[in-house]
């Protein structure tokens, strides 16, 4: 079966890349990472190579919940010129933590769009494979396809600003929207996938909270430790999916409605051209 997901072995090659891409967007790190109070894992996609050029600074951030984010990192957060927030949580995870964005309202355009729908994350019944969290950005690639059309029209559709994409930890949902959003400006496996560990460095933090409120909601905390990871090796293993069932991010998105319009706005949109 095409989602059979057998890992690919990485070689030593694929490694030294790999390491290479992470030191390089270490380097960058004061630019990329956005220590705001509220937040762990705040990021701007800005400054991948992508192919002759960059991808934009202040186009497009990824965070975790912004739940706790304070009237200081929200004016912060307006000055850096964000404008759009795609929250990408499940009806009940925004209702038990909603996000500050929706509760200031202006000048921040809030939309949810739960990226997962009825894909439920802690059903270890859904899982055929030893790294869980590939098996779940497989089913969600191959099964809500007209969810992730949403999120990326919603993106490219936006006005001039800056768009945030949360979820909850700011790693799955978010990161497999950021993984595709950086292939079509461009950008190579090896820096997006150096750009989804860069996770483990920031989330640290808030990995305890997210145990306790797993454990509160009675949680198979054995497989919950494993959707904590961010490993490279899931990274690629959504990558090698993405091409090999679905032709890569750009016909997946277009197979799914995206008209080529859109998609040259999104990639406009990275890459800081005029739409």
């Amino acid at each position: 079966m095409a989602r059979a997901l057998a890992h690919q072995n990485v070689t030593s090659s694929d490694q030294d890349l790999h390491r290479q891409s992470k030191m390089r967007i270490m380097n960058v790190q004061g630019h990329r990472h956005l220590p705001l109070p509220g937040t762990h894992n705040l990021r701007d996609l800005g400054g991948y190579r992508a192919g002759g050029a960059s991808t934009a600074w202040r186009a497009i951030f990824r965070s975790d919940r912004p739940s706790g984010l304070t009237a200081t990192g929200l004016e912060r957060m307006r000055e850096l010129g964000c404008r759009t927030i795609i929250d990408l949580r499940s009806d009940d995870e925004r209702l038990s933590a909603p996000s500050a964005f929706e509760a200031r309202g202006a000048p921040f355009a809030y939309h949810p769009i739960p990226l997962f729908g009825a894909l439920d994350p802690h059903r270890a019944d859904v899982y055929v494979s030893d790294d869980p969290l590939l098996d779940l950005y497989c089913q969600a690639l191959d099964g809500n396809g007209p969810v992730f059309a949403s999120v990326f029209r919603t993106i490219a559709q936006a006005p001039p600003g800056a768009v945030l994409v949360n979820c909850t930890a700011g790693k799955d949902r978010t990161g497999m929207v950021s993984a595709m959003l950086l292939l079509l400006a461009g950008v190579d496996h090896d820096e997006v996938t150096a750009d989804y560990t860069l996770t483990a460095r920031y989330l640290a933090p808030f990995l305890d909270q997210l145990r306790q409120e797993a454990a509160g909601r009675g949680r198979d905390l054995a497989l919950f430790e494993k959707l904590l990871r961010s490993e490279a090796s899931t990274m690629r293993g959504f990558l090698g999916h993405l091409d090999r069932v679905h032709g890569g991010a750009q016909a997946y998105l277009s197979r799914h409605g995206l008209n080529a319009n859109e998609i040259g706005r999104l990639r406009a949109r990275m890459l800081g051209l005029a739409a």
